[in-house]
């Protein structure tokens, strides 16, 4: 007896499917404050992202007279974010390319386009690191293939002295200088205990407090010349929501939402056809906003 598998499992398999490639290649997201929401937002395009900041101020001096004087602007602050970018990705086929097409090359072709959205989605969050935002003393420019663990170590340094919390310290770097730190010898990668002390080539354990992300393809952004980031969370401020269809699109279209349960990270699917055309339009998209936090949170990384 022959198995069948229903169309809509199907599609929920693919879906999660491209929800796994995204949500990989958005893992650098991680080191930012984030708030993802899985229901659409009601009334208003803005989000109050939650953030950590940096210790500023002397400590006070307790006065018997005076007692505790609570001054200081310390604690969990938020800043408000506006949820305006929509970046999809999108593909089209007709009814006899879609039944000739096999299952498992569906698969492949939308952890793909999941993949793309998430580094697209990056590199205009990325877009905000430039000298003008983020302000902080930072290394001298160097080439790409000479960053080594003695910049990871002078990037601590620096950042002791900002006073960033030991803790959610992250390094992001573009591909060509993530290889050459991993092939720096005293580093040890080469001689890692386990398989589980690595991740896609790039280590999975902190080097000098700081936790490694690679971003291939990250943006240089022009005249900055980037090469990547020294980042303590606070940097920038990203949040995401989903946008609800009205019922009149509803009516025309296949929507739905797929949502990750460990971060809430949320996108979106939309499919609708024309008979005329006999012709299927699939879109997979994620709506987000981002805003510089504070500017000591970030020591940028460069290139001559």
């Amino acid at each position: 007896m022959a198995i069948t598998i229903a169309n809509a499992l199907k599609r929920d398999h693919l879906l999660n499917t491209a929800m796994r490639a995204f949500k990989k290649r958005l893992l650098p997201l991680k080191a930012l404050s984030t708030e993802f929401l899985d229901v659409p937002l009601e009334g208003t395009n803005k989000v109050q992202v939650p953030y950590f900041p940096l210790a500023s101020g002397a400590s006070t001096d307790w006065v018997a007279g005076t007692g505790y004087v609570i001054g200081q602007n310390q604690g969990l602050l938020s800043k408000e974010v506006t949820v305006n970018k929509r970046k999809f990705r999108g593909v089209q086929f007709t009814s006899d390319e879609f039944t000739r097409q096999p299952f498992l090359k569906q698969e492949e072709f939308l952890a793909l386009e999941g993949e793309k959205l998430a580094e697209d989605v990056i590199a205009d969050i990325w877009s905000v690191v430039t000298a003008a935002n983020f302000t902080a003393t930072t290394l001298t420019a160097q080439a790409a293939t000479a960053f080594d663990l003695d910049d990871v170590l002078a990037l601590r340094e620096l950042a002791q002295k900002l006073h960033w919390p030991s803790a959610v310290r992250s390094l992001v770097l573009d591909t060509a200088p993530g290889m050459a730190l991993m092939k720096d010898s005293r580093l040890g990668y080469a001689n890692a205990q386990s398989l589980n002390q690595v991740r896609d080539g790039f280590p999975d354990f902190d080097v000098a407090g700081f936790k490694p992300h690679e971003v291939p393809n990250l943006p240089d952004n022009g005249a900055e010349k980037l090469i990547g980031a020294a980042i303590y969370s606070s940097a920038i401020l990203v949040a995401a929501a989903p946008i609800n269809p009205t019922n009149e699109v509803r009516k025309i279209i296949d929507y739905k939402r797929v949502t990750d349960a460990d971060t809430g990270l949320t996108f979106e699917y939309r499919a609708w056809g024309d008979p005329d055309l006999d012709l299927t339009k699939e879109v997979i998209e994620v709506s987000y906003g981002y805003a510089v936090g504070e500017v000591n949170a970030l020591l940028r990384i460069t290139k001559p």
